[in-house]
């Protein structure tokens, strides 16, 4: 199958598992529509066309598995909010690798420090209501920051379409888990599972689009 196929799918599942939610349906269907979107990104990544190196893919491939047990975490954030929180932060730490691979550690300050002053003022928005919470998501925060510091850095060093898809992923993620953040520890307002969930099937289909040559 083309990206294009994939993508059409992708929007498919996360129409599904919007509508679904937003009708308060029940929690076994969201824990299935909500892994329908990052399982077809997941097999995207997997799908055999040729691939920028066997790391590179392995470890974007271990982002989205671990995102997907994120995905399942996160369907209860009353219970398992900070289960969910470590598993994104491990799926990070992958597709820090995978950048890494392929660029070599970032050497451009220009995007960590505004994705620094955003990071710092999102915090600093949030700080009074996220209470335990508020070291891991200081922790996650930076993680992100640092994920699109080295997607950005790739996109410097290698730049093609592919490589730009990668950035623009990490910077949809930043929007997705702002988003999030703020529902979860604010307030959701009406069209927050929309945003969060759109941004964030874009994010993931970029970064596993980043992994096919051609």
């Amino acid at each position: 199958m083309t990206p294009i196929v994939f993508a059409l799918i992708v929007i498919l599942c996360a129409v599904s598992h919007i509508r679904w939610t937003s009708r308060g349906r029940s929690i076994a269907g969201t824990y299935v529509t909500k892994a329908l979107g990052t399982t077809v990104i997941l097999v995207f990544a997997l799908w055999p066309t040729a691939a920028v190196s066997p790391v590179y893919r392995a470890l974007v491939v271990a982002g989205l598995a671990l995102s997907l047990a994120g995905d399942l975490f996160l369907v209860r954030p009353e219970r398992r909010l900070l289960a969910g929180m470590v598993a994104f932060f491990l799926a990070h730490l992958a597709y820090i690798a995978a950048f890494i691979s392929e660029a070599g550690a970032p050497a451009r300050f220009v995007v960590p420090a505004v994705g620094a002053l955003y990071g710092i003022a999102l915090m600093w928005f949030l700080w009074n209501d996220m209470g335990a919470y508020r070291l891991p998501a200081s922790a996650y925060t930076a993680v992100l920051v640092v994920m699109i510091w080295a997607a950005s850095d790739q996109f410097l060093s290698i730049p093609d379409p592919r490589t730009l898809a990668a950035f623009a992923g990490g910077v949809l993620f930043l929007l997705s888990d702002s988003v999030l953040a703020v529902e979860q520890f604010r307030a959701p307002f009406r069209y927050s599972p929309a945003i969060v969930m759109s941004t964030y099937y874009a994010a993931q289909w970029l970064i596993a689009f980043s992994v096919h040559i051609g």
